[in-house]
C-alpha cells in the first residue's frame, strides 16, 4: 500500500470515526417512536410538571404551571429541555384571563451542537370566559455538521390545559 493510500483510509477512518461519536453523542428522537431515514432513535426523554399555589384577589384565583420535556443522549448527558408555562385567573368555574409562554435550552458539552430556534408551532383550543384553555408549543431545536452539510432537527412538545375550578393538566413528547 503507498503512502498517499495509507493517508487516505486514515482519514476516511477518522472522519468515520467522528460521525459514529457524534451520532452517540448528539442523537436525540422519539423514544418508541417509529423512526424516519431523518430522524435516529433517543436513549431517553423525561418531563415534568410544576404547579404553583392559588394566589386569590378578591373573587379572582391564580396560578401557574409548567411542564418541561429533558432529552438526554446514550450517554445520559443533556441534549435540550423545553419548557411551556402557562398563568391564568379564574372564578366562578370560568377562565378570567390566561398568558402562555416557552423557553429551550441546550446542553453545555463542547460537543452538543444543538441549538434552539425558537417555537416551531403553536394550537391552542378553549377560551378566556369559558370552561377551560389549551395549548401545544412545539420546540425547534436542530443540530448540524457543517464539514458534511447534515443537520438533525427535533420538535418537542409540551401541552397544557388549564381549567376554570384552578386544576390544570399536561402532557409532552415529540
Amino acid at each position: 500500500m503507498t503512502r498517499a493510500m495509507k493517508t487516505l483510509v486514515t482519514a476516511v477512518a477518522i472522519v468515520l470515526a467522528f460521525i459514529l461519536l457524534w451520532l452517540v453523542l448528539l442523537t436525540p428522537n422519539q423514544a418508541g417512536a417509529a423512526t424516519s431515514q431523518k430522524q435516529l432513535q433517543i436513549a431517553s426523554y423525561s418531563s415534568s410538571t410544576t404547579t404553583t399555589t392559588p394566589r386569590v384577589v378578591g373573587t379572582t384565583s391564580c396560578r401557574s404551571t409548567s411542564r418541561t420535556i429533558v432529552t438526554r443522549n446514550y450517554l445520559g448527558y443533556v441534549l435540550f429541555r423545553f419548557t411551556g408555562y402557562g398563568y391564568w385567573c379564574w372564578s366562578g368555574g370560568k377562565v378570567r384571563s390566561v398568558q402562555w409562554s416557552q423557553s429551550g435550552t441546550v446542553g453545555g458539552q463542547i460537543w452538543n451542537t444543538y441549538e434552539y430556534l425558537g417555537l416551531s408551532s403553536d394550537v391552542r383550543g378553549g377560551s378566556v370566559g369559558g370552561n377551560y384553555v389549551y395549548r401545544r408549543a412545539y420546540g425547534n431545536f436542530r443540530a448540524c455538521i457543517p464539514a458534511l452539510h447534515w443537520c438533525q432537527s427535533q420538535y418537542p412538545f409540551v401541552t397544557l390545559t388549564l381549567r376554570g375550578d384552578g386544576t390544570s393538566s399536561a402532557g409532552s413528547g415529540f
